[in-house]
């Protein structure tokens, strides 16, 4: 929006401000369990507290003046992701207000959020070449054929997870929360269904607001799964369930996780110091001579040497369920020299 647009805008529309105390229950009110989760509501009362925090009586102080301050305000150090983060939920109040009238327009309207704050490049490794994840792969390989018993059946398992984030872009969570149920070799296909820590007790019914839920609708769509990780997949359900004879096995019904834990009571998310999912990925690493490994660059990685192989930047966006390209081009994919010399290197004139 120009300037001279935003004039007419503010000439042509009148405001009817409120006390914040007033547009506070209000706008919580449209985020209240089950309507929202309780984080995104948590989040919205966070930022409403900064500003009120700040003076802020009236709606018609939501201005650019207030965005400044907030910033401002931020603490020494704070990372500039958070600072963003806070800033588009201020976004969504102001644009709230705006449309209900109580603010003549928002100061994201006169500006965008990406001109109020620059996100600092990340620090350290976020990628790994496709070399470098084939090395970290053939060391867990290495460890299911060499290791027995509950070091081989760890060793399995990592092996299969690692592949299922490697080969599918998975986020961690998503990885470990699958139920087994939701791997469909058939269709090539792996069903994202929100899935809870526990187990549902049978009978009880969810508090509002606390059932498990992705941060969008799109994380939910079911993504493609790959040829290569089909019969890794099938090797680790073979194996799933294996114990020692004097290890006392729950029911097989109470364990839908494809990942479980070494007790079988929950899905392989926590452990001890060094039996993490995330440091058992590092010391893997490590062995493979690669460095900056998590969970989340494996995730990332997937985006840049999809790109490489040629997969369209749509597709590339289905997988990893971002609501838009852009977010998929901006924070997954790297600028990928490699990629780039293979596409021109042919040029001619």
């Amino acid at each position: 929006m120009t300037i001279e647009q935003a004039s007419d805008l503010i000439l042509t529309h009148a405001a009817s401000p409120i006390r914040m105390s007033q547009f506070r229950r209000e706008f919580l009110a449209l985020y209240e369990p089950p309507m929202a989760a309780r984080s995104t509501r948590n989040k919205y009362r966070q930022v409403l507290d900064l500003v009120e925090g700040l003076g802020v009586v009236s709606t018609d102080q939501i201005t650019p003046e207030l965005v400044a301050r907030f910033i401002a305000a931020r603490p020494p150090g704070q990372s500039s992701y958070t600072t963003r983060s806070l800033l588009m939920s201020l976004r969504a109040i102001a644009n709230y207000a705006e449309g209900r009238r109580y603010v003549v327009i928002s100061p994201f309207r006169l500006r965008k959020l990406s001109r109020w704050v620059r996100v600092a490049p990340p620090k350290g490794k976020r990628h790994q070449s496709r070399e470098e994840i084939r090395r970290i792969l053939q060391v867990l390989a290495g460890d299911v054929a060499t290791k027995r018993g509950w070091a081989g059946w760890r060793a399995r398992r990592l092996h299969a997870a690692a592949c299922t984030v490697a080969y599918a872009g998975l986020r961690f969570r998503e990885a470990f929360m699958l139920w087994a149920e939701d791997v469909d070799p058939a269709a090539g296909l792996i069903r994202l269904v929100p899935r809870g820590r526990r187990l549902p007790d049978p009978g009880v019914e969810p508090v509002a607001g606390d059932e498990p839920r992705f941060k969008t609708e799109a994380s939910a769509q079911p993504i493609c799964l790959p040829a290569a990780l089909q019969p890794i997949l099938a090797d680790w359900m073979a194996h799933r369930h294996d114990h020692p004879a004097d290890f006392a096995l729950p029911p097989l019904d109470r364990i839908p996780w494809l990942f479980p834990g070494s007790r079988r009571v929950g899905p392989w998310i926590d452990g001890a110091p060094g039996t993490k999912p995330i440091d058992r990925l590092k010391a893997a690493a490590r062995r493979a001579g690669v460095e900056g490994v998590t969970w989340q660059s494996l995730r990332r990685s997937w985006a840049t040497i999809a790109e490489g192989l040629g997969i369209p930047q749509a597709m590339i966006t289905r997988q990893c369920r971002h609501t838009s390209e852009d977010t998929t081009k901006r924070w997954y994919q790297q600028r990928d020299l490699g990629n780039l010399r293979d596409a021109v290197g042919g040029f001619d004139l």
